[in-house]
């Protein structure tokens, strides 16, 4: 049976600013990083990032299982991680992948940039082509189409923009911002997709709305985890999907979900570290298709330099699990 040691350390990175969505305010991204060795001394790091408003584990229930499997923990305890852990699936399942491998060749892909939510985003220039992402059901609607309508007026050429509710919009707000949508796509295809107009379990709802509008629907939390995307396409969902791997689970049981499914992937953040984004980019890239991916947010990090920073030093800069 194979046995590796497992060591963890936990990190806290600050916003620069406040990430204002439908669910609240966040100031602060915590996280773990964990190590694992063999009795060759091959090392794989992993990271678990949960985010449980969209659909994880607590970060405190990743920090209990961690502590049960110190200091060793087996191959077989790992890949018998309960679905209820996906945040913690995808990080040991991450460094057990890694275990022994030296780092592949970067993969460079066109990042989709989140704008600041709110008024802010009227300030942030922008590039032709590009790919941006603006939080909307946070402030009234009229207000936030207003500055939507402000925001397009100096639209650079062929740039794309996500419109992103996180489930925050009821049946009628929804409407009115496919209507909107749709007008505005009417000379210019300018919006990509409206994400997650309504709650995770209204996925019918959003079904019968991308049937009678014309900009496509897009949905993230109704499809937290593989269980989710499995069953919302056994259901009839043949839509994009924006997927955080991070917290999706097993990162060999988000490629074989994927693939199996046919799904139109669009690989998304959950603000973790530049380690995963490199891991994602390396390792699960043949899955997605061409979507801008959305790990386009390190600038909101007060330390974005972090991004530079190889697997090893990063590791030597957080502190340790207190057990």
């Amino acid at each position: 049976m194979d046995c590796y040691r497992l060591e963890v350390r936990i990190y806290q990175r600050p916003f620069r600013m406040p990430l204002q969505t439908s669910h609240g305010r966040w100031q602060v991204r915590d996280g773990l990083i964990v190590r694992l060795e063999n009795r060759a001394g091959q090392v794989g790091f992993g990271e678990i990032a949960p985010l449980s408003w969209l659909g994880s584990e607590s970060l405190e229930r990743a920090i209990a299982f961690c502590r049960r499997c110190l200091p060793m923990v087996t191959a077989e305890q790992i890949m018998q991680i309960p679905d209820t852990l996906p945040a913690t699936q995808f990080g040991l399942g991450m460094a057990l992948e890694r275990l022994g491998h030296g780092a592949r060749s970067p993969i460079t892909w066109n990042c989709s940039h989140l704008l600041p939510t709110g008024v802010a985003a009227l300030q942030v220039p922008l590039v032709p082509g590009g790919t941006y992402k603006w939080k909307i059901g946070v402030q009234s609607r009229q207000q936030e189409q207003q500055w939507l309508q402000e925001r397009l007026q100096d639209w650079p050429l062929g740039a794309k923009l996500r419109l992103d509710a996180n489930g925050g919009l009821d049946q009628a707000a929804a409407i009115a911002w496919l209507q909107v949508c749709d007008r505005l796509n009417q000379s210019t295809p300018v919006i990509e997709f409206l994400e997650q107009p309504l709650p995770a379990d209204q996925v019918p709802q959003m079904q019968q709305l991308g049937d009678r509008y014309t900009t496509p629907i897009a949905l993230d939390e109704s499809l937290a985890t593989m269980h989710h995307v499995r069953h919302w396409h056994q259901q009839g969902w043949r839509g994009i999907g924006v997927v955080k791997p991070a917290i999706a689970g097993f990162p060999q049981t988000i490629r074989q979900v994927c693939t199996d499914v046919g799904l139109d992937v669009v690989w998304s953040s959950v603000f973790e570290t530049p380690m995963t984004q490199r891991f994602i980019a390396q390792h699960l890239a043949p899955v997605a298709g061409d979507r801008a991916v959305g790990f386009g947010i390190n600038h909101w990090f007060v330390d974005a330099g972090c991004h530079g920073l190889e697997d090893e030093d990063l590791w030597a800069t957080l502190p340790p699990l207190r057990t």
